[in-house]
């Protein structure tokens, strides 16, 4: 039934990209961009630093086109904001010269080819494998098929990456950049800004640190009808919160922080932990948080520039290991890794800090990390690049 229902939503999309040609009666603006946050719509991620970096380094030359799921006061006025799917987001993506996405969204999307679609991806590092790796369905191979065809280029943030996304998302490998990902950017600079900026946005004293509990979503194996499940784990704040302070110092709150997918859906369960997850760039969470605690989230990698400690927690690694897998073993990972919460507190107890800061460098040599703190120009450039072209 699972798979019926996928093959009717790929027929949609087949007839959506014929019905949408009306809109190639209008011409693409030289000058136009569509920039998307594919998976979330909100003004975060990559899509918002390459906004950013747009408004901040070329003022004025460009229409910057931003479909938003909600009001969200922090987007600059200066960009036109289009609700998701509306008659006006395919009219302004299809008259865009250049596209941007983190995730998808282009699929149905008849690509002109005056059109650059510059693909960012959502997620660095080398992790959890995904596409058709994990995937097997008829219906999720066609659509991944028909979605890489109308991606120009695409971001790697590693060289494992570069290898094995064409396998995973049947991309052409002349399409993978050796950029790094614009969202990383932002630890490669000062962000204490940033930092007060979350600290005051949920009302926590500065005399507090935070740590941070991020768990990714589990999935199905064949479809996308099972895309996005929750996964809770055992979480005792009061014991987690007095075993950071005797190992870390200091005084301590747990903040949790879900996956966008999972609609804001408490990932512990508990109330006496503050909420980010209504919260839209999760880039400026990290950037206050003094440490994390996840899965298999590729966030683990962005954090993992910051220098803070970052901690594995999950109780299905061998289940996990088998499917969707990962592109590294495990064990690999500069990360300590508990399989349950008492488990995890151990850990804290006895995490080294020169030990944890020489594996995360090691880490990034065996990835062949492409990280430098200048993605989000490279990208910019690819954009002018193509604009300025007839």
């Amino acid at each position: 039934m699972e798979e019926e229902m996928e093959l009717i939503k790929l027929c949609c999309k087949y007839l959506a990209d014929l019905l949408l040609h009306v809109f190639w009666v209008f011409p693409v603006r030289q000058n136009r961009l569509f920039i998307m946050n594919d998976l979330s719509h909100t003004y975060g991620g990559s899509p918002k630093y390459i906004c950013e970096y747009l408004l901040a380094h070329e003022p004025g030359r460009y229409e910057i086109i931003y479909p938003l799921a909600a009001p969200d006061d922090s987007v600059p006025g200066s960009l036109t904001t289009v609700r998701p799917r509306s008659p006006g987001y395919f009219y302004y993506a299809l008259t865009s010269r250049a596209v941007v996405t983190n995730c998808g969204g282009i699929s149905y999307l008849p690509v002109r080819r005056a059109q650059m679609v510059l693909n960012t991806w959502h997620g660095g590092g080398a992790y959890k494998r995904g596409g058709v790796l994990v995937y097997h369905g008829f219906s999720y191979r066609m659509e991944t098929r028909l979605n890489a065809k109308k991606i120009t280029y695409m971001m790697a943030s590693t060289r494992v990456t570069k290898e094995e996304f064409p396998k995973a998302l049947l991309i052409s490998e002349d399409k993978m950049l050796e950029t790094g990902l614009p969202r990383t950017d932002i630890f490669f600079t000062d962000y204490s800004r940033v930092r007060d900026k979350v600290y005051a946005h949920f009302g926590i004293g500065r005399e507090k640190r935070i740590a941070m509990y991020c768990p990714t979503f589990r999935s199905g194996k064949n479809t996308t009808a099972d895309f996005y499940r929750l996964k809770r784990m055992e979480m005792d704040p009061e014991k987690l919160l007095d075993t950071l302070g005797k190992k870390f110092g200091g005084s301590w709150v747990l903040a949790e922080r879900s996956h966008p997918r999972l609609e804001g859906r408490s990932v512990t369960g508990r109330r006496d932990v503050v909420d980010f997850s209504g919260y839209p760039d999760t880039q400026e969470l990290l950037c206050a948080a003094d440490l994390v605690i996840s899965d298999f989230s590729s966030l683990i990698w962005d954090y993992s520039f910051t220098g803070n400690p970052c901690f594995i927690y999950a109780d299905d690694i061998a289940e996990y290991t088998v499917s969707p897998g990962f592109y590294r073993p495990i064990e690999e990972w500069p990360y300590p890794v508990a399989g349950n919460f008492r488990e995890l507190l151990d850990k804290i107890a006895g995490f080294d800090g020169e030990a944890y800061q020489r594996a995360v460098k090691q880490h990034y040599r065996d990835v062949g990390s492409y990280e430098t703190g200048n993605a989000t120009e490279a990208a910019c450039r690819m954009i002018d690049n193509w604009c300025t072209q007839r």
